[in-house]
């Protein structure tokens, strides 16, 4: 037990993993301010910051010595049940960055962070258009990335895989086309009987009397 405890290599792996966890936490904190406090002129230095940040990150996790160590623990029985799933789906995590190059990836989160921007002034004048160039962007990263991790029947199989692991368009699709049969008729009989009276959520209180 004293040993497994005192796993070296282990011990390395969270060290390591914590450096990049802790880059990813800065990132989510300027993303916080950038959709909340951030003065508008600022986004260009944001959008930077944040693209440094990410290739940071993305460059301690794919290098070399981080699947050297992965590769050690991977068979390694000192380790608990826990730890080795630990292992397994970093090294999945690992292998998958590999396919990524820093490039890309700076590139990806200075559009995203753009694109930000632009969605949010598109939004207030309600012009899609304002929008249009920047989502276009998104979309061709988007299937670029795809490419960059392989897949066999349909692109968003390489993507679907970050958000829901192992499923796959096919079967997503048996899913909603049932789910749609059912809810579109559902969602029409709701529509068309008697609404419940809810003018009350819209009235104005004056805040003093409140």
């Amino acid at each position: 037990i004293y040993f497994r405890c005192m796993n070296k290599n282990y011990e390395a792996y969270k060290t390591h993993m914590q450096k990049i966890a802790d880059i990813g936490y800065a990132c989510a904190l300027l993303n916080w301010d950038q959709e909340t406090y951030m003065p508008p002129k600022s986004a260009m230095f944001r959008g930077q910051q944040l693209s440094t940040l990410a290739t940071l990150q993305h460059d301690l996790f794919a290098d070399d010595g981080t699947g050297n160590l992965l590769d050690k623990l991977k068979d390694d029985s000192s380790l608990s049940a826990e730890e080795k799933k630990n292992i397994e789906l970093t090294r999945k995590d690992f292998l998958k960055s590999k396919k990524y190059s820093s490039a890309f990836v700076g590139k990806k989160s200075l559009a995203v962070s753009r694109a930000h921007g632009a969605w949010v002034k598109a939004r207030s004048e309600n012009n899609f258009a304002g929008f249009e160039k920047e989502l276009t962007e998104i979309i061709e990263l988007t299937k670029e990335e795809a490419e960059f991790l392989g897949y066999e029947n349909h692109p968003y199989d390489a993507l679907l895989d970050n958000y829901e692991s192992g499923a796959n368009t096919n079967d997503l699709s048996v899913l909603f086309d049932d789910v749609k049969k059912n809810l579109v008729d559902f969602v029409k009989d709701i529509s068309e009987r008697k609404q419940v009276n809810n003018d009350f959520l819209f009235r104005k209180f004056d805040k003093d009397k409140q």
